[in-house]
């Protein structure tokens, strides 16, 4: 289906480099959806199975933190994007945060007692903790990868080794 999409676009996958990225919308853009329900992970993976080439460290990391005991019981994932590469156009720290807990309040009424984990994606720690900070008095548990990774450490300097969060 992607590759389709891009010859339909008239788009070489050749051309398409860290310095000429192209964007792929796949359906409509929310700030926040359900993951499980709408099976977009599945079909994203099976979508793009032929176009890009998964990196089996990056698998493993995922998967060790998606099974992590801390994120069992199912969770919401967030991502506070303030690296250098994140124009602030696009919103600030202190925006996204604002936004995701205006979202968080929106969906909480239709969220059971054991769903109230948050999931940060983010390099900042500093930033997390403040997110950490808004959002546990409203019944929230907050982890991130330096959480969850804690009693692996080396996992952890694996993971703050890659070049995600400069």
């Amino acid at each position: 289906m992607s590759l389709n999409l891009l010859n339909e676009s008239h788009i070489d996958i050749n051309d398409i480099t860290p310095n000429d990225p192209v964007a792929i919308i796949f359906g409509d853009s929310f700030l926040a959806w359900d993951y499980e329900k709408s099976l977009e992970l599945t079909t994203i993976r099976q979508g793009l199975f032929k176009t890009l080439v998964y990196n089996q460290k990056l698998l493993d990391i995922s998967s060790k933190i998606l099974n992590s005991p801390q994120l069992r019981n199912g969770f919401i994932s967030m991502h506070l994007r303030a690296e250098r590469d994140w124009p602030w156009s696009m919103g600030r720290p202190w925006d996204q945060m604002r936004l995701y807990t205006k979202e968080i309040n929106g969906i909480e009424r239709i969220l059971a007692e054991d769903h109230r984990t948050v999931f940060v994606s983010g390099g900042n720690e500093s930033r997390i903790q403040r997110y950490r900070e808004m959002i546990e008095h409203l019944g929230y548990k907050v982890h991130d990868k330096m959480s969850i990774l804690r009693s692996d450490p080396d996992m952890l300097a694996m993971v703050d080794g890659l070049m995600f969060d400069v």
